[in-house]
Parts: structure tokens; sequence; C-alpha cells
């Protein structure tokens, strides 16, 4: 399959082929990928929840299909495996089914950016049932 692969960490990653997850894995078509800043770091190899070892698949979360058609979003697939491929192992990972009606990129971009936008609403900015932002 085609990927982002680290092929050497704090270089520049790669377009190239990657040997597919397995079904016994999990195996799932990955149909949106969001790139966030905490992405760069993971490429470092210096980033203590996710310890990567060259070479890898770059890509920390994103939605893929299963084979019966439902879209899962995912978060930190199985090491050497990332979101920046065709295909993303499912088994291990932290999945959430997208609710119908949600597309895609919008269920992607809900992960990171979502729960760091309402940390920062809800922890930082104290915000409290009822109340409004306007942005």
């Amino acid at each position: 399959m085609r990927a982002i692969v680290a092929n050497t960490l704090n270089l520049a990653p790669e377009v190239t082929d990657f040997t597919e997850p397995t079904e016994e894995q999990g195996r799932a078509r990955v149909v949106a990928a969001p790139l966030n800043p905490v992405d760069r770091v993971i490429a470092t190899g210096k980033m203590g929840f996710r310890p990567l070892v060259a070479p890898a698949v770059l890509g920390l979360e994103g939605v893929a299909e299963r084979g019966d058609g439902k879209l899962q979003y995912f978060f930190a697939p199985a090491l050497p495996y990332g979101s920046y491929a065709e295909y993303a192992p499912l088994n291990g990972a932290e999945v959430v089914p997208v609710p119908a009606g949600l597309d895609a990129v919008h269920a992607a971009a809900l992960g990171v950016p979502g729960v760091a936008a309402y940390l920062a609403l809800t922890r930082s900015g104290h915000l409290q049932p009822g109340q409004s932002v306007l942005v």
C-alpha cells in the first residue's frame, strides 16, 4: 500500500510502499486523516505516549471504512502503522462509530482539534452549560 513513512526519524518522511495490515489486525480502508501538530512531534520519535521506531507510517488519527461499509473514527493504531496510508489496523486502536450523516472529513477533524477546543473552553474558559461562545 502507499503510505507516508518515516524511514529515519527527524528527516522528511516519504510517500512509499509499506506492508499492508492484515485482516487479523482489523484492516480498514482509510478515508480521511487530519494533519495535527502532534504528528510532527511523533515523527521525531520523541513523543512518550507514541514512541515511534522507524520505519513507520505517520498519522495518529483518522476515519476508516470497515469491510461492512461502516465508518469508524480511530486513534493510535498499532505501530508501526498510522493513518497516513491506504489502510490501517483498527484492532487495538481506540475506535468510535461515525454517526450517520456526519461525513468522514468532518469526523476526522473532531478528534485531536475537537478535544483541544473542548478543553480550552471548559478547563481554561470555564464554560458552563447554557453559556455560549462567539467565534
